[in-house]
């Protein structure tokens, strides 16, 4: 006997339960947001990044004619990309169906494929990849994982997590969900943290003040001020060490011509570099779900470091 439908609004998008069984999909709709982002967003960006491009080299003439050019068509390969997409979501839709039968509650997954319940150790219903923001729903088995759905969108996560623990009551097996509550931004903590340390000029400021402004999460919190401190000390290290090898170089290039790159480089490398590499430090623990002090930064930010106990740590 399979368990009552679950009364989370939306979660009847995902999951049908009738007498004879029940059919797990992902609604067609998800799959026109996926192909809606597609067309409308990568054109956007495809534009944003080829004038950034020509601004930079400073193109002129018949450059600036073929990156145009360039330009138009990967922004229509990327538009007709989307409304492919557009047009296969339904067969998409049918394609992610998924039925449990009543009887001892075994699982028909696409392509033939079976689970029997007494394979399944847990079900955990939350991030896949930590290169893309959409969520599954997993089966662990003693043989390894299992995914029964993908693609599920962060802001249906109440939805989505709803049918992850109906399949744990259906299954007896305990269930991992994320927390709602825990998302913003449409990522969950441990991706809000890695956007913190991302090290791209501006991209780690903007998203630490994106996080301190929408997530209550204290693992993204401490992440995103951490990130502002560091920026800001580093910086002006940085600066100290720019007008110290500037001031030198200007010295020894009237000695002889040329000497003054030595300083310049000797002052202004080894700081840009280091800052590099506490930064990826940085954002591999927090891919890992560790609340990591960036080292020389403790005496400012262990007050914001939450307990280790709530750390989103990797299972």
């Amino acid at each position: 006997m399979l368990p009552p439908s679950p009364t989370e609004p939306g979660a009847d998008a995902y999951l049908t339960v009738t007498a004879q069984g029940a059919t797990l999909r992902q609604p067609t709709r998800d799959y026109l947001v996926q192909a809606a982002a597609v067309a409308v967003l990568l054109p956007v960006l495809v534009v944003l990044v080829f004038a950034l491009f020509g601004l930079m080299l400073d193109l002129r003439g018949r450059a600036v004619d073929v990156l145009g050019g360039l330009t138009c068509l990967l922004s229509g390969m990327t538009l007709a990309l989307g409304l492919g997409l557009a047009a296969l979501a339904p067969l998409r839709s049918g394609w992610s169906r998924v039925e449990l039968s009543v009887d001892g509650g075994s699982v028909r997954l696409p392509r033939g494929r079976r689970l029997e319940p007494g394979q399944v150790t847990r079900i955990r219903a939350g991030h896949l990849s930590p290169l893309f923001k959409w969520r599954g729903i997993v089966a662990e088995t003693s043989a390894g994982d299992v995914v029964i759905v993908r693609g599920l969108p962060p802001g249906r996560a109440r939805a989505w997590g709803a049918v992850a623990r109906w399949l744990g009551e259906a299954w007896q097996v305990p269930v991992q969900a994320e927390d709602p509550a825990s998302l913003a931004l449409g990522m969950g903590p441990r991706e809000q943290a890695m956007a913190c340390y991302l090290p791209l000029q501006g991209i780690w400021i903007l998203a630490s003040i994106l996080v301190l402004i929408f997530s209550k999460d204290a693992f993204a919190r401490f992440a995103a001020r951490q990130s502002l401190v560091f920026f800001a000390i580093s910086s002006v290290v940085l600066v100290v060490m720019v007008v110290c090898g500037a001031g030198i170089g200007i010295g020894l290039e009237q000695v002889h011509r040329g000497l003054g790159v030595i300083p310049m480089l000797l002052f202004i490398l080894p700081p840009v570099l280091i800052r590099l590499g506490l930064m990826l430090a940085a954002l591999f623990q927090a891919r890992r779900g560790r609340a990591w002090i960036i080292p020389g930064m403790g005496f400012l930010v262990r007050r914001w470091q939450p307990p280790e106990e709530s750390w989103p740590l990797r299972s």
